[in-house]
């Protein structure tokens, strides 16, 4: 008798269609979900250009941005990195294109914070080593300091941040989803961690972050253990309040 095994079946990441942009379907989608299987660097949006396994033939906004105006601030991010790489810009140019076009539309809807510094809603979160964790006001991190901070940073990959948290020092943007701030503050630690004390260079902490990252996202022990020998003081899930 022969045995026949159905393929294994990709997981559905779409979760609604948010609109239509120059001939393509723009879907907010499960960024979690795709993040934990085919990519660990999808951010806040991405096209086929940026992220494979996005169709030629649409935009995918990560769902844990801050409402419609977010999504609508990232998709011009999107559109612009997209139209940069179509024009044959490499992919650093065509991100900084990207956030360009973002960063124009945030000073004209946000005049009176544009790139002003100051405050900005934190929660600490904990202590690694000395290093604090925050949980920061995403959005209005992005107006304040940085278009491009996004998920989490830490202080040796962002100098606002030894002004304005402090150095050293590691944030977790709120608009990630409780359940998967953990993972993100432990790539930061690790990151930060490989920067501040080992001098590693950015493009290969990185590297070495998101496999200590992924690896902790299918191991929940190993997400335990991973940030207690990075000194994480206490229970893994307070990184996810």
């Amino acid at each position: 008798m022969t045995q026949s095994f159905a393929p294994n079946v990709m997981p559905e990441f779409r979760i609604k269609l948010f609109g239509t942009r120059d001939g393509m379907k723009v879907y907010l989608v499960d960024g979690f979900k795709i993040r934990n299987t085919i990519d660990l660097d999808f951010t806040d949006g991405a096209s086929h250009l940026e992220s494979k396994p996005v169709p030629d033939n649409e935009i995918w906004i990560d769902q844990d941005a801050q409402g419609d105006r977010e999504y609508k601030l990232t998709l011009a991010d999107v559109i612009g990195t997209r139209s940069g790489l179509m024009s044959g810009l490499p992919l650093d140019k065509a991100w900084k294109l990207g956030a360009k076009i973002e960063g124009a539309l945030r000073q004209k809807q946000f005049p009176s914070q544009w790139l002003k510094g100051g405050k900005i809603d934190v929660k600490q979160l904990g202590f690694a080593q000395g290093t604090p964790v925050y949980l920061v006001d995403g959005m209005a991190t992005r107006n304040r300091y940085d278009v491009d901070f996004v998920e989490g940073g830490n202080s040796e990959v962002y100098p606002w941040m030894k002004n304005a948290l402090g150095d050293p020092s590691v944030a977790i943007d709120n608009s990630v989803f409780p359940h998967e701030r953990p993972y993100i503050g432990l790539h930061e630690l690790f990151e930060s961690r490989g920067m501040r004390q080992e001098g590693t260079q950015y493009n290969q902490a990185h590297r070495q972050a998101n496999r200590v990252e992924l690896a902790a996202r299918h191991d929940p022990q190993f997400l335990a253990t991973a940030l207690k020998r990075l000194g994480w003081e206490g229970d893994p899930r307070a990184l996810g309040q």
